[in-house]
């Protein structure tokens, strides 16, 4: 077959399955196969594929109809401009967390960050990308997930970053002072994760599942944060569309007097900035 009739393949059995973007996906999925680039692939679309490549492909095609993320499968995802291994261990990283690296970055142009810490780090996007662009502040990587750790350790080798890294329950084992905690916890009610699409419920529940009102981690977290964040730290927190009211009244129980709530580029409240 050549690379034209495989595509053509590709996009006839993942439109069959109801893939929302099948065109898309059969050419990543060939690229990831092929090892070529998409501009390769279209130069050289009549060129034969060999009977392996055909069969690696199909074996892709079958588990993308499973509604298996396309990211567990080429093991891969982009986030802030950098690839990241990515596997089923880990919650995929979406492009809405990337504010939450724009904050870090002007907050650490108006007061200089020394000490950060990552709560929930997964595969370790967060505390990677931020000591990539801020090599001088100490970065601190905590995740209750072993597995977790190893994908988050894996990324930071890759990208020539050192990373402290440690398992723990949230804060449980966080040691001294730092002035910014930034995390992405489990923010979604248990029973909105049920009508989720079949993608993200074959993500790890254990970094999706926030409980009843997607709340029950928050209520765990901030108030862990009092005894570890300085003085004049900022914590930054991706929450949910609809969380805005509980996570102020949360915070505001905690000792925290100040909390903005920003928007992320399709309107909806993304991040909580919550200082004393």
């Amino acid at each position: 077959m050549t690379i034209e009739e495989l595509i053509g393949m590709g996009v006839a059995s993942l439109q069959q399955m109801q893939i929302s973007d099948p065109k898309r996906d059969a050419i990543v999925l060939l690229q990831y196969v092929m090892q070529m680039s998409h501009v390769d692939l279209i130069t050289k679309s009549t060129m034969q594929v060999s009977q392996e490549a055909v069969e690696s492909y199909q074996v892709l095609l079958a588990k993308r109809c499973q509604h298996i993320p396309v990211a567990y499968l080429i093991e891969q995802k982009e986030f802030y401009g950098l690839d990241f291994y990515i596997t089923p261990s880990v919650l995929i990283p979406r492009p809405e967390t990337e504010a939450l690296i724009d904050l870090l970055l002007v907050h650490h142009q108006k007061q200089k960050i020394k000490r950060l810490l990552d709560v929930g780090t997964g595969s370790g996007v967060i505390a990677i990308t931020a000591k990539k662009h801020m090599p001088l502040v100490e970065v601190v990587a905590v995740d209750i997930d072993r597995e977790a750790l190893t994908v988050a350790k894996k990324n930071a080798r890759r990208h020539e970053v050192n990373v402290m890294y440690q398992q723990s329950d949230l804060m449980q084992y966080a040691q001294g002072m730092f002035d910014v905690i930034v995390s992405n916890l489990p923010y979604i009610d248990t029973q909105t994760i049920k009508t989720l699409s079949q993608e993200v419920q074959n993500e790890p529940m254990l970094a999706l599942d926030g409980g009843e009102a997607g709340m029950e981690i928050f209520k765990r977290f901030l108030p862990q944060t009092q005894q570890h964040l300085a003085n004049d730290g900022v914590i930054l927190l991706e929450i949910g569309f609809d969380q805005k009211a509980a996570i102020v009244s949360c915070a505001r129980e905690n000792g925290y007097t100040r909390v903005e709530v920003l928007q992320d580029l399709q309107g909806n409240d993304r991040v909580a900035v919550i200082q004393r």
